[in-house]
């Protein structure tokens, strides 16, 4: 028993996660990605490749949606959005796109429904993240007992 839940867990992890975004300079007509960029770290002005693929689930529907939000002290705004029309049976889809703005982004793709298909962000040119400070009240008349 304690095996067949560890073989449905397994297989619904193989079939999540089989869904990414491939960051890459250009792809192959088959959906290959070329020089991937493993780096989360894109330069600015550079034109990059999201390479969509599902392995061996095809793509359901007819229509994919790339969205492109700015992340920033924990909101998002929309920057790009466009809309795909996927062949029948395609199991991929790949966009290039150029980043003219520095920032943290999120990248995902969702199909009709809004469903997320899968998503990543990057990092473009020099943008370092800052952390809020919080301010913390300290009662120094406090008991402390050991």
């Amino acid at each position: 028993m304690k095996l067949k839940i560890i073989i449905l867990i397994l297989f619904l992890f193989v079939q999540t996660s089989a869904q990414h975004i491939t960051i890459c300079k250009a792809y192959t007509q088959a959906g290959e990605p070329i020089d991937i960029i493993y780096s989360k770290n894109i330069s600015l002005n550079q034109t990059i490749c999201f390479l969509l693929n599902t392995g061996n689930k095809k793509i359901s529907g007819s229509t994919v949606f790339l969205f492109i939000d700015k992340t920033s002290d924990g909101t998002k705004q929309n920057q790009f959005n466009k809309v795909y029309r996927i062949e029948k049976d395609k199991n991929w889809l790949a966009c290039n796109f150029k980043f003219a703005k520095d920032g943290k982004f999120e990248i995902y793709f969702a199909d009709a429904s809004q469903n997320r298909i899968s998503t990543t962000t990057i990092i473009v040119g020099n943008y370092k993240e800052t952390l809020k400070e919080e301010s913390v009240t300290v009662n120094n008349n406090a008991n402390v007992e050991a």
